[in-house]
């Protein structure tokens, strides 16, 4: 199925100029899913290339940068409660090694991001496969949709004439539905609702996707 889904995964994206690149086993929020296709912020990729600010796969830390802006400090004990943690803890585990790479300033009791880290995701696309089992496969792409723009469950068309007339469900929880068999094209069913992900958790897919590629696989998306 992962061939067939890769081949077609233009079906499964927004249309944009910019062709996204297909990550298998990416870690979300809850869970891992099984393909992401993430559009990048090429902009940003780029100047995280240039000031060698590598992928960041940390959720506390991707988490901490989000919140702090460059241009004013925030207390800690303000950012501790906003990205729940204790502020001797998020000192320790979290605002020191940033500081030790130069993406924040520790000024006292406040702290601020330098602005040398950037967000890179644009937008994230996730795909849960099975052979079967649609209904684990809903909850995990719902689960999983928290931290992406869409998400999907392909299913193998040979067994998913169950999942095809509970169609309704996955349209309840804004959750495509595609079907694709060994010979047969990828067949659409539901296409995915709009759903506003968490903010610093489709970072972080973008942030574990691009870390498990090469780097030839960002140049040939032009970065």
């Amino acid at each position: 199925m992962g061939p067939v889904v890769g081949r077609e995964i233009l079906r499964l994206v927004p249309r944009s100029p910019q062709a996204p690149l297909v990550v298998d086993e990416v870690p979300a929020g809850q869970g891992i899913a099984d393909v992401v296709a993430v559009r990048f912020d090429t902009g940003a990729l780029r100047d995280r290339l240039d000031a060698l600010v590598g992928p960041i796969c940390s959720p506390l830390r991707v988490r901490t940068l989000l919140a702090l802006r460059s241009d004013r400090l925030t207390r800690i004990a303000t950012l501790a409660r906003k990205v729940h943690a204790s502020p001797t803890s998020l000192t320790r585990s979290t605002l020191r090694p940033l500081a030790e790479d130069g993406l924040v300033e520790v000024c006292g009791d406040c702290a601020r991001s330098t602005g040398a880290w950037r967000p890179v995701d644009g937008h994230v696309t996730a795909i849960e496969l099975k052979l079967s089992k649609w209904r684990d496969a809903l909850r995990q792409a719902d689960n999983i949709a928290i931290g992406a723009d869409r998400s999907w469950v392909v299913l193998d068309a040979a067994r998913a004439s169950q999942a095809v007339a509970a169609a309704d469900q996955f349209r309840a929880f804004g959750v495509g539905l595609a079907v694709v068999g060994a010979e047969s094209p990828l067949r659409i069913v539901v296409r995915p609702s709009g759903r506003r992900p968490e903010r610093w958790l489709r970072a972080l897919m973008a942030e574990c996707a691009w870390r498990r590629v090469e780097a030839d696989a960002l140049a040939r998306l032009g970065v």
